[in-house]
């Protein structure tokens, strides 16, 4: 980024100045191919008994002592030009590491490297349950503290891969195209001003009745090319995906140009979502994902981790009991909310929608067929995004305790159903809100809180009868 920057600025040097130009992209080149190279001869590390030793800065050099007992999680990473050589990025994060990216990373180190590195934690975190427990006799020795004390590395006890028509389901029935084309909306004031009125309405005029036929069908060649857009991109990134339980830890593998490896222990999981977006469910499938603890800011993927792409709805239950265990998917009770809750979400959303509309109406536009296309879209979308989702909030939100460690819990963002299977222990606080209104006709909200990734993660029902919101509030409150 420096570097594109420095040439970007010295495009002014060219006409002026042509040879000092010429010396400036040297210098910039040169930079460009010595500063990785002192950057490689300048960094070492050393895989210690105890702790993994790092070495590295040109100016200001720099020691890490990284115990592999803290380290919480090793991503890998292999671009496909590493492949032929085995090399690959390790990615080491641990428990205190609070800063952007992970604590450790090794650059084109040796693909063998992850299983001795893995080799060695397990063994440090046998050698630190010895210390803490009682000793088991050695003939009760667990597989797991078998192969970690041999050094190998045991066998996955379950294994999916991705078979390509699922990829492509699941690529297809993505909503991740609309997040392009609302950036596109957010920037439309800036190309507004871009474009000169006089040729804006002199193409109208030449275009004559059809010209609104001509903005439609090129609004709808926008979505259409984001909407294809995003079907590569998510096929790239989840190429030949890949899941495996063993020794309790749960490796994600994923990629088409990059070879994404993410390895994490069971107990980091605070919860399990499952994501319905509306196509989906209209399918009736569905994403799995993990909430995970992460101290990296630096990748968004850290505190979502998608363990099932695309799942039949009926195959959820025994997916979760295959891979994650312990979650009484099974005792999900199924309800339909009443119509007061309906009520309060209409209204609530109504008022925006009311608001945006007033809004839209009072913005004039230089071009009257403009205007009219603009308010035409405006209503529409209005309706989509805010009256429809209305409905199916008040119809899909709702709260339950499964048993005293588990409790369910339904959301609704827009058109994606969430839900949530939430151990009691991982609930770091609760709130429950109710005004004397509300209070009056039984009525509440409640507010659990997760830690996911470095941070948090809310997970809100609201106007759900208060029998059901303090249900929850008493299951937490409960003593172990």
């Amino acid at each position: 980024m420096p570097i594109a920057g420095g040439v970007i600025g010295s495009l002014a040097l060219y006409r002026k100045h042509p040879t000092l130009f010429a010396g400036v992209i040297a210098i910039l080149a040169v930079f460009a191919l010595v500063w990785p190279l002192l950057k490689y001869f300048t960094f070492t590390y050393q895989l210690l008994d105890q702790e993994i030793y790092v070495k590295h800065g040109l100016i200001f050099r720099k020691q890490n002592h990284v115990p592999y007992d803290r380290i919480q999680n090793v991503a890998v990473k292999q671009w496909f030009f590493l492949k032929p050589f085995d090399l690959v990025t390790l990615e080491v994060e641990t428990a205190g590491h609070s800063d952007e990216g992970p604590e450790v990373t090794l650059i084109a180190v040796p693909l063998s490297l992850r299983d001795e590195l893995a080799s060695r934690r397990r063994l440090a975190n046998i050698a630190d349950g010895e210390n803490q427990t009682v000793p088991r006799p050695a003939n009760r020795a667990s597989p797991e503290s078998q192969s970690a004390t041999n050094g190998t590395i045991s066998q996955p006890t379950a294994v999916y891969e991705i078979a390509t028509r699922d990829l492509l389901k699941f690529a297809v029935t993505s909503p991740a195209f609309l997040t392009a084309l609302l950036a596109i909306m957010a920037v439309y004031g800036r190309l507004q001003k871009l474009i000169s009125e006089q040729l804006l309405n002199t193409a109208v005029k030449d275009l004559g009745q059809a010209g609104w036929v001509v903005i439609a069908l090129g609004m709808l060649a926008v979505v259409l090319v984001l909407y294809l857009g995003s079907i590569v991109v998510i096929v790239i990134q989840y190429y030949r995906f890949t899941l495996s339980l063993s020794d309790g830890q749960l490796t994600t593998v994923r990629g088409l140009f990059q070879r994404n490896t993410v390895t994490l222990a069971q107990s980091r999981i605070q919860a399990v979502r499952v994501s319905q977006p509306l196509l989906r469910s209209w399918l009736h499938m569905a994403t799995v994902k993990l909430i995970v603890v992460s101290n990296s800011k630096k990748e968004k993927d850290t505190e979502n981790v998608v363990i099932m792409p695309l799942i039949a709805e009926s195959d959820v239950d025994d997916f979760l009991q295959r891979f994650v265990t312990d979650i009484p998917t099974g005792q999900v009770s199924p309800s339909r909310q009443s119509g007061r809750t309906l009520y309060y979400q209409l209204r609530n959303f109504g008022l925006v929608a009311l608001g945006i509309v007033l809004a839209m109406t009072g913005m004039t536009f230089p071009w009257p067929r403009v205007a009219v296309i603009a308010d035409s879209i405006t209503i529409v979308l209005v309706v989509l995004l805010l009256i429809i989702p209305a409905y199916l909030t008040a119809r899909r939100t709702q709260v339950q305790v499964l048993n005293a460690r588990f409790a369910f819990a339904q959301t609704n963002f827009l058109f994606t159903r969430e839900q949530y299977y939430l151990p009691r222990q991982n609930v770091q606080s609760l709130l429950v809100k109710q005004s004397k209104w509300l209070q009056q006709r039984h009525f509440a909200s409640l507010t659990l809180n997760v830690r996911a990734g470095s941070e948090g993660r809310k997970v809100t029902v609201r106007y759900l009868p208060d029998e059901a919101i303090y249900s929850v509030y008493d299951w937490y409150r409960q003593s172990d």
